[in-house]
């Protein structure tokens, strides 16, 4: 028995020598595990700000899809949401809403706080925090809304004159004469700029946007139907000759061969017309309905922010109740 049990000296040390230890266990632990087990998948659900239409939804869906470290994403128009499933070894929710910001729009993203804040939130039971989602998303709802708002009352103001030069003389023909005076055309023309580039700023912006992805959007339809209106109408305004005369030629040109006798009483000096009040009556709708839409959206987050507050009250008063 002796035999069998006995090691010689020299192939114990080479067996102790051979044998792992406990460092080097460790280390092949957690590198097995860093190496043969995936990331757990996170994900998140990001407000989307300034998403006017569902082809706005598409790109903004496509832009996520293609950022590095999103398995799948979909946003929802009605929502106005962004549900993103993401690895959070490669990206998080800032990178995910810079990839938003890029695309034009914007994300609402809560800011992380220290961990002993954190804890100590925790540990009151409270969970709503004064930077949570809800919160800023609220809070910009009701700064979209007042915005529309501010744009669209300076909008209207200056839209009701406009109409008003151009369409009064057709509803009560004692005032077109009246209202026919030099500087009209001018005065008209003052008064859309701040309509078409301030109040409706955003959709040249949003078109400009969109056409450096490639693609197109309502702000493309209303930025190229009221661009074209108002360019043409400053032409009118500027060069009034030049239009006249092209008119008086194209006039002369259908009236050829016509008998002298049976030709209509033209007046060739009669003025071009311009279309000032279509460009700013066409913004000051659209941002009324932008408008609405904003509303629409501050009442909901407002009213999903106090259901919100009510039942995390309700939680407490279970919790002091079970104490």
């Amino acid at each position: 028995m002796k035999n069998i049990t006995q090691i010689e000296p020299q192939t114990q040390h080479r067996v102790l020598d051979s044998a792992p230890s406990d460092s080097a266990q460790s280390d092949f632990v957690q590198n097995g595990a860093a190496h043969d087990v995936a990331p757990a998948s996170q994900r998140v659900d990001l407000p989307i700000l300034g998403m006017h239409c569902a082809s706005c939804a598409g790109r903004i869906e496509k832009a996520l899809n293609k950022a590095q470290g999103v398995e799948n994403s979909s946003v929802n128009f009605a929502t106005t949401r962004a549900t993103v499933h993401f690895n959070p070894q490669l990206t998080d929710a800032a990178a995910l809403r810079e990839v938003v910001q890029k695309a034009g729009y914007d994300a609402i993203v809560a800011e992380e706080k220290p961990a002993d804040e954190h804890s100590n939130a925790h540990s009151h039971g409270d969970s709503s925090a004064p930077d949570d989602v809800q919160s800023l998303e609220a809070k910009a709802r009701a700064d979209e809304y007042q915005a529309q708002k501010q744009k669209f009352i300076v909008a209207l103001i200056l839209t009701i004159p406009v109409a008003f030069l151009v369409m009064a003389g057709h509803l009560v023909p004692s005032l077109e004469r009246t209202l026919d005076f030099p500087a009209r055309l001018w005065l008209e023309l003052f008064l859309t700029i701040p309509v078409l580039f301030w109040a409706g700023r955003e959709f040249f912006t949003g078109a400009w946007t969109a056409a450096q992805h490639r693609a197109a959007d309502m702000n493309t339809l209303v930025a190229i139907g009221t661009l074209s209106a108002f360019l043409y109408s400053l032409a009118v305004t500027v060069a009034p000759q030049w239009f006249r005369a092209m008119a008086n030629a194209t006039s002369s040109t259908r009236l050829t061969g016509a008998l002298p006798n049976t030709m209509p009483n033209m007046n060739m000096n009669a003025p071009v017309g311009v279309y000032y009040e279509v460009a700013a009556i066409v913004v000051t709708l659209i941002l009324m309905g932008r408008l609405l839409e904003a509303r629409a959206g501050a009442n909901r987050r407002s009213d999903s922010r106090l259901d919100g507050f009510a039942g995390q009250n309700r939680a407490r008063r279970t919790r002091w109740n079970r104490g």
